[in-house]
């Protein structure tokens, strides 16, 4: 190694996977400062986060967070649940939202917070916000992204009054950020979010988030899909397509970096139809397009859309890989895992959650140029 030119082995280490890099953390002091160095935490994502293999599936039961070692290419289709050991968060009970290999997760009885990276196990408990319902009968629901014009993450929670006369009324944001770890209050939604029981956390695309949520149009209430722009925090609207089922029916999702929306059309003993809505030019209502599936089994639910094309679903203990391409369904058991709950995909990074609070990056600055290269941001 000593007689390799200092950029090749920076070159070299950003494009190692993340279990591999925390081991070489005890190499020496120089590699450790490096490694945690937020310069080249970005260049290894960049480098990595489009690779297929740099993509894990994350489950939660029982208060614990498992990740999923699973290789596509076997044929013996099992797959190994391990828990994650994160001392810091205590009893997590839902995923609101992942970015660049950070989770926000809620944890305990309590509205609380965490930010963490499954990869590295770092994780900071978030202060709370002191926006909010005056009501005890309030619920919230969030969103996580980057605003990339400031490179900063930022938490968004919006909470509402949860009674019969303000369910549908304006509700309250609030924007956490994560460099100058405060809560910031910004304009009021003007959408009513209660679409359904369920309150699912915002659609991370494009630098924005995204809801399915009901507008008022005059004496008319429409379903439209907000949009929160992460730069300059405004609300939009996206236009859904043309549909005669209930909003609170549809799940919003990413696939292939364009929003969808998945629809339940039948559901009976021989199986499941699904229609699939997907906005191939962002913004524009012309361009939804529509395929079908239909999965053999009985499930209860989608999961998630890996980047492999394939779409996962919740099947009892087991989950079930479909190819739309192809047409085929094949289960896969996990070993280890009590009983899926929630899942959702994880990007591995080195992205800590305390890089944007000023944590030693001075140091790592001077290794970086006497090593005669400087990362380049994301």
């Amino acid at each position: 190694m000593p007689s390799l030119p200092p950029e090749i082995i920076v070159d070299i280490l950003s494009r190692l996977p993340v279990k591999s890099l925390c081991r070489f953390r005890c190499v020496s002091k120089p590699w450790r400062t490096l490694i945690s160095d937020p310069h080249f935490s970005k260049m290894h994502l960049t480098r990595t986060q489009n690779h297929p293999h740099n993509e894990r599936l994350l489950l939660m039961a029982d208060d614990s967070l498992y990740t999923v070692e699973y290789n596509e290419s076997s044929s013996e289709n099992v797959a190994i649940a391990v828990e994650l050991d994160i001392p810091c968060v205590k009893s997590p009970n839902a995923i609101l939202g992942s970015c660049d290999g950070l989770l926000l997760v809620a944890a305990g009885l309590a509205d609380t917070c965490f930010l963490l990276n499954p990869s590295t196990r770092e994780s900071i408990e978030l202060p709370n916000s002191p926006f909010g319902a005056e009501s005890c009968d309030n619920f919230s629901i969030y969103g996580f992204g980057y605003d990339s014009s400031i490179d900063d993450y930022k938490v968004v929670k919006i909470c509402f009054d949860d009674d019969d006369e303000a369910v549908c009324s304006k509700g309250i944001v609030s924007v956490y950020s994560l460099r100058a770890n405060s809560w910031r209050r910004i304009e009021d939604s003007p959408f009513c979010h209660s679409v359904n029981d369920l309150s699912p956390p915002g659609v991370l695309l494009n630098g924005a988030l995204h809801w399915l949520v009901w507008s008022h149009r005059g004496s008319d209430i429409l379903g439209v899909i907000a949009c929160l722009d992460l730069v300059d925090e405004k609300f939009r609207d996206v236009p859904p397509p043309n549909l005669d089922e209930s909003f609170a029916q549809h799940t919003l999702g990413v696939l292939g970096g364009c929003l969808y929306m998945l629809v339940s059309t039948t559901f009976d003993c021989d199986g499941c139809d699904y229609d699939v809505f997907v906005m191939k030019e962002y913004g524009v209502r012309e361009s939804w397009t529509k395929f079908t599936i239909t999965v053999p089994q009985i499930i209860a639910e989608p999961l998630c859309f890996p980047k492999n094309g394939e779409i996962m679903w919740k099947n009892g203990e087991q989950i079930t890989l479909y190819n739309p391409d192809e047409d085929t369904s094949r289960d896969v058991a996990i070993h280890g895992f009590p009983n899926l709950y929630e899942a959702g995909m994880h990007v591995e990074s080195l992205v800590s959650p305390n890089n944007s609070n000023g944590i030693d990056t001075i140091a790592a600055s001077q290794i970086l140029a006497r090593m005669g290269t400087q990362p380049k941001e994301a």
